[in-house]
């Protein structure tokens, strides 16, 4: 069970991966056409600022969720490093399952406001549904925080039976690349 779940967050962590890396082709390419238009052409492009807004919030929790699932988020262990290891191990199960608790709380509250969220415009961008300001900026939280819950209850699984994890070891250093 442990492991067709740690290879479920394996698949979707590499498709969050792919879908980043358009994310971050679209901000390029949205921005890029945008400068050549407005100073080349003289001819400013419509809704590219639009575009590259919406998808840096997409790349942004998206990204986040895949962070969390290497575990390359900021983290203070200046405290647990000196527990004994079954004291911090428990102390890793209680915060996974903190931030499960409090992702699943945002994702409560916003299934609440979605419907008035759906009639809201985003910038000047045309009103519809899925142009909504519900629809770019919260689905990708939404979809992060999914993400982020599933990573995280896998992450408990994985320390509570033993399992070997797909995750990489946040005490590891970054590999260098010689220039």
């Amino acid at each position: 069970m442990v492991t067709l779940l740690s290879r479920t967050c394996n698949l979707l962590a590499r498709g969050l991966l792919g879908l980043c890396v358009l994310l971050l082709l679209t901000i390029l390419l949205a921005l890029s056409a945008q400068i050549v238009s407005r100073y080349v052409f003289n001819a400013p492009l419509l809704h590219t600022d639009e575009v590259a807004q919406t998808a840096l919030v997409w790349l942004t929790f998206l990204g986040a969720a895949l962070i969390y699932r290497e575990k390359r988020h900021i983290e203070v262990d200046l405290v647990v490093a000196l527990l004994p290891g079954r004291v911090a191990a428990g102390i890793a199960v209680v915060l996974e399952l903190a931030v499960a608790a409090t992702l699943l709380l945002v994702c409560s509250h916003m299934a609440e406001i979605a419907p008035r969220m759906l009639r809201i415009s985003y910038g000047t961008l045309p009103s519809i549904p899925l142009l909504s300001k519900f629809a770019l900026i919260y689905v990708p939280l939404l979809i992060g925080a999914i993400a982020t819950i599933l990573f995280a209850l896998t992450a408990v699984a994985e320390r509570l039976t033993g399992s070997p994890s797909g995750q990489a070891d946040p005490h590891d250093e970054l590999p260098m690349v010689d220039a």
